[in-house]
């Protein structure tokens, strides 16, 4: 990408956040020309990390608690929300991480930011937005994976025993008592 041309002092605000977008852009012009957006889509060892960022940037917005949350707790989270993709059949994880990459990209245009650089309330705000949109495949699209995060978060041991549910494994329903 070409450098930006210098604006004057007087425009010092608008200069940062142009310059802020062309950082966000370049990196993501380098990423695609890398072959990083065809691996992201096919490869899951290569998404993974990227993947991993972006849920838990997710959880952060979405669940209140996941502030308290230690490092094998997301290390748990983890594992149930990548187990419950890796059932999936794989256009519907193509579809996933299609929508996370849509999702890490999209604030830049508002925010001069990516979304796992943005501020935990910005993330809840951009995320407010697209619960919101007007284009339901969106919508459908963020509901679903907010499904996923709710997942691996509500499913951990730890979370389960302190809202007192307990998984009769053999029944596959709830027990309660």
């Amino acid at each position: 990408m070409p450098s930006c041309p210098r604006k004057t002092d007087r425009d010092t605000g608008y200069l940062v956040w142009y310059d802020s977008i062309h950082n966000e852009l370049s990196v993501v012009q380098r990423s695609v020309a890398a072959g990083w957006g065809t691996a992201l889509l096919t490869d899951r060892d290569k998404s993974r990390p990227f993947m991993r960022r972006m849920y838990r940037s997710l959880a952060r917005a979405i669940i209140f608690e996941s502030e308290r949350i230690d490092a094998g707790g997301w290390q748990e989270e983890e594992q149930i929300f990548f187990g419950a993709l890796d059932e999936c059949p794989r256009g519907v994880r193509q579809q996933i991480t299609l929508l996370l990459f849509l999702l890490y990209l999209a604030p830049v245009f508002r925010y001069a930011r990516t979304f796992t650089r943005l501020s935990v309330e910005k993330r809840r705000r951009f995320l407010e937005w697209v619960q919101d949109s007007p284009v339901k495949l969106l919508r459908l699209g963020f509901w679903g994976l907010r499904t996923y995060v709710f997942l691996g978060h509500y499913g951990r041991k730890e979370v389960a025993a302190q809202l007192g549910y307990r998984v009769n494994l053999r029944r596959g329903a709830p027990d309660h008592g």
